[in-house]
């Protein structure tokens, strides 16, 4: 009985401690999508793309668009982001939240075109 109580505590403890360190979970997810100009639908050149946990408001992992303003971030780990894109000159947009999950087989998710704002 005292092994049985025990194992079970330990068992708890193995999963709660998974689910608190997002570097350990399956990393399964893709974000893609256009980032350009608002008034003239140019693409966006290296613009910048920031996964931001929901939970801990840390920076996950992000990417910079290529010559045709798309990015493509794979190996995201499963859980709930925000997503920041900025480019020097354009207002900062924010989306989200953005959940990944592979039992309800969310984990390619395409934002389409992202059409970002000159600042003032």
């Amino acid at each position: 009985m005292r092994f049985k109580f025990i194992f079970i505590l330990l068992l708890i403890n193995l999963v709660s401690a998974q689910k608190l360190d997002p570097s350990k979970m399956p990393k399964i997810g893709v974000l893609q999508g256009t980032v350009v100009d608002s008034v003239t639908s140019q693409p966006l050149q290296y613009a910048s793309v920031s996964l931001i946990s929901q939970r801990t408001d840390e920076i996950i992992t992000g990417g910079i668009t290529d010559e045709e303003g798309s990015f493509y971030i794979q190996q995201i780990p499963f859980g709930m982001y925000k997503v920041s894109i900025e480019y020097i000159g354009y207002k900062r947009m924010g989306k989200g939240p953005i959940r990944f999950n592979p039992r309800e087989d969310i984990t390619n998710i395409n934002l389409g075109i992202i059409k970002l704002l000159h600042s003032a």
